[in-house]
């Protein structure tokens, strides 16, 4: 295929491996592991080097079609096995450092969420002053109004971005806990 791998996903309902999907990825080219540029020429670097993004994001998509009670195998077919450990160190870093980013993203979420909900209440408390004053409708309209736009944005961020991103953190923690064996 055109970068090497060959891609597919295969249940495996052996005996001993019940409820565990297997994923099969196939690796032709050691140097294919890398991202370009993320190594330099000396042979000390290839352990510092970053993994392909395209075999992350393979991962990701793969794992996104398994069922959720189902564990995970890494099935990684290679000439050189006793790379092994150095490419499932590789896989583990990039997951981490993911895990990591959206374990920040959730956080702003959670924190921005908040932020928003209190002005929108602060908002709404001073309607209710305003409304004191029959003068200044129009300015009484005008922060109801922007009252609601703070707590509707609010409930999106918390409801829907914060959601889809705890679904990509099950997503990479699966992957992250998977078990990576070498098939020949």
């Amino acid at each position: 295929m055109e970068n090497g791998f060959i891609k597919k996903l295969v249940i495996n309902r052996s005996k001993n491996n019940q409820h565990k999907t297997k994923i099969i990825l196939c690796i032709n080219n050691f140097m294919e592991l890398y991202n370009h540029f993320s190594i330099t020429g000396n042979g000390n670097t290839i352990e510092t080097g970053k993994i392909n993004n395209e075999i992350i994001d393979y991962l990701k998509i793969e794992t996104k079609n398994i069922p959720k009670g189902n564990g995970l195998i890494i099935s990684i077919k290679t000439g050189e096995n006793e790379k092994i450990k150095l490419i499932e160190n590789l896989i583990k870093k990039n997951i981490k450092e993911q895990i990591n980013r959206i374990n920040e993203k959730i956080k702003k979420a959670h924190r921005n969420s908040f932020i928003l909900a209190i002005i929108g209440i602060i908002l709404i408390g001073t309607t209710q002053i305003f409304q004191i004053f029959e003068k200044r409708y129009s300015l009484n309209e005008f922060i109801m109004v922007m009252s609601w736009v703070f707590m509707w944005k609010a409930v999106e961020i918390f409801f829907f971005e914060r959601v889809k991103l705890v679904k990509e953190l099950r997503v990479l923690f699966k992957i992250y806990l998977s078990e990576i064996i070498i098939e020949k």
